[in-house]
């Protein structure tokens, strides 16, 4: 009874064993097939380069037909010369073999040069007024009176010649300016006709700046509002007005 059941279980292992190897190879050949029958496929499907040809014929032989051509070479330069161009040299000659990039002829290149010399002209005549208001800019700065520039003293040069006059004086501001005007005329009418003649005549809407004086020779009320009482002794006149000039300018007008 136990040499028995010893044999069926022998059987049963050599059995099992079996039933492992044929799937085993089962799996295997399975796999063998899947991977011939894909490079089948994709040697089917392969592409190959496709060649340009001319002069193609068709051959029939039974149900068999072929085609069959004079293969074309597109390594091929054509020269097309512009016609507004000057050719000054060329450096092939007729049938000569050539290779892509090949410098075939060569343009006159007078003009060209020519129109980039310009251009480059031009840069730099551009980069020089850059730099030549540059350096007027630093001439420019804000100095006092106290000290001499040199356009200052050309400028005072231009308006000396052009009105006749000996001095020009410089003022930090319009307000400035015009005061020293007012002063002008006043020193100029004392020292000439005495102490009466000292009226200052301005134009109404007009502005000459926010110091006292400067206000009140302005011709504008949102400006004198506030600031009361002004300096005596000034009049308005109408702008582009000459009748109201003559009747408002008096002997103690200075």
């Amino acid at each position: 009874m136990s040499k028995h059941l010893k044999t069926q279980g022998k059987n049963k292992k050599v059995r099992k064993r079996a039933l492992i190897l044929s799937i085993t190879a089962v799996v295997l050949a399975a796999a063998a097939w899947g991977a011939w029958y894909f490079i089948q496929q994709r040697n089917d499907r392969k592409t190959v380069e496709v060649q340009p040809v001319n002069y193609v014929s068709t051959t029939y032989w039974g149900d068999e037909r072929s085609s069959s051509g004079t293969i074309l070479s597109d390594y091929i330069q054509e020269i097309s010369p512009s016609a507004d161009k000057l050719i000054t040299d060329i450096f092939v000659t007729e049938g000569q073999e050539v290779h892509i990039g090949d410098p075939l002829l060569q343009y006159d290149r007078t003009r060209l040069e020519l129109d980039v010399e310009a251009k480059d002209l031009e840069v730099k005549q551009v980069e020089l007024k850059i730099e030549d208001a540059q350096k007027q800019l630093k001439k420019l700065q804000h100095a006092s009176n106290l000290f001499y520039t040199e356009p200052q003293t050309r400028v005072a040069d231009i308006l000396t010649r052009r009105t006749g006059l000996k001095k020009v004086f410089f003022a930090n501001s319009g307000a400035e300016a015009n005061e020293a005007a007012m002063k002008v005329a006043r020193k100029y009418s004392n020292n000439k006709y005495g102490n009466d003649i000292n009226w200052i005549m301005t134009l109404e809407n007009s502005f000459h700046g926010r110091t006292m004086a400067a206000i009140t020779a302005t011709g504008q009320d949102s400006y004198h509002k506030e600031f009361y009482p002004f300096l005596k002794h000034s009049i308005y006149c109408q702008p582009n007005d000459l009748e109201d000039l003559r009747r408002k300018v008096t002997d103690k007008t200075c």
